[in-house]
């Protein structure tokens, strides 16, 4: 059965960084696309020898291309300029969901952010929801330079709606993104493992957990002891958890712990610095305060 995609409403990790400046990523893909293979060995080949070389330049054919790339010319500048590339984006192309994504993101009022990411997602649907299309590409929504727009768009919509105190939209939309692409590039299971374990989702928490059993970072670690905290008390188990997740990231439990945290964007971050604490901290303060108990026996045990 085709997965189906919402066309209005599914529901900010802050927004996905820019494809740098001329698409290297489309250019790839309209490279493979005009290449005729006849077996695996010959794509192996053919990967091995372009990637000793600089990938070729295509120039947008049309109207929609030349929109995307303004639009991606506009996520690298700010202030007017910005504005002005992406109005001229939607005045090539009217249907330009990486103009709306970014205009999302330039919102600071979730529900007017949540207004242009909705329309992304609206357009998106109609482009990909075919059962045709899904059997084909589901599993690999990220990887493609098409509908990678509208997997950012999800991602913000999702970040808005729990903004906005819909926590099970957001995981409806975190569960849809993880249907189309298990890789999970934009690292949305954080977040709706996270809702899981504080909602005392046993099952669903465990089957994610299960999933991405070899995750190491920090936010998985802490995920698992709200999990355990939640479902079986503040006992061995949980206690073992933690002390485990403290391993990972000394600065979590600090941060946790304060009573209002200044949270900032965080870009990018090494396993174990406060830029990773950062990042979980973004909707795990939230979280974590909504379970009873939590936080105070997290402060009784950080004592130890």
């Amino acid at each position: 059965m085709a997965t189906k995609i919402p066309k209005k409403k599914a529901g900010k990790k802050t927004a996905q960084a820019p494809a740098p400046a001329g698409n290297p990523m489309r250019d790839l893909q309209k490279l493979l696309g005009n290449q005729q293979f006849g077996s695996v060995e010959e794509v192996e080949a053919f990967m091995q020898q372009i990637s000793k070389e600089p990938i070729p330049t295509f120039e947008p054919e049309n109207e929609q291309e030349q929109a995307e790339e303004l639009a991606y010319d506009a996520l690298e500048m700010e202030g007017e300029e910005r504005k002005e590339l992406l109005m001229e984006a939607l005045t090539l192309d009217p249907d330009c969901i990486l103009a709306y994504f970014a205009m999302g993101a330039d919102e600071f009022h979730p529900a007017i952010g949540l207004a242009f990411y909705e329309r992304g997602i609206s357009i998106g649907a109609q482009r990909f929801q075919s059962e045709e299309y899904i059997k084909k590409n589901k599993g690999h929504f990220w990887g493609l330079h098409e509908t990678r727009p509208f997997m950012q768009c999800l991602q913000g919509a999702a970040d808005c709606q729990f903004a906005l105190g819909r926590v099970f939209e957001a995981i409806g939309i975190w569960s849809l993104m993880l249907e189309l692409n298990p890789n999970d590039n934009q690292g949305v299971r954080y977040d709706l493992m996270l809702c899981l374990a504080g909602l005392g989702d046993t099952e669903g928490y465990e089957e994610l957990e299960k999933q991405y059993k070899d995750d190491v970072s920090a936010a998985a670690a802490f995920n698992r002891v709200l999990h355990l905290f939640k479902s079986q008390g503040s006992g061995p188990q949980a206690l073992q958890a933690l002390q485990a997740a403290r391993t990972r990231n000394k600065h979590v439990v600090p941060l946790l712990l304060k009573e209002d945290p200044e949270l900032y964007a965080v870009d990018g971050y090494t396993l174990g610095s406060k830029e990773e604490a950062m990042s979980y901290l973004d909707k795990a303060h939230l979280v974590w305060s909504g379970v009873p108990g939590a936080k105070d026996w997290l402060k009784k045990v950080a004592r130890k």
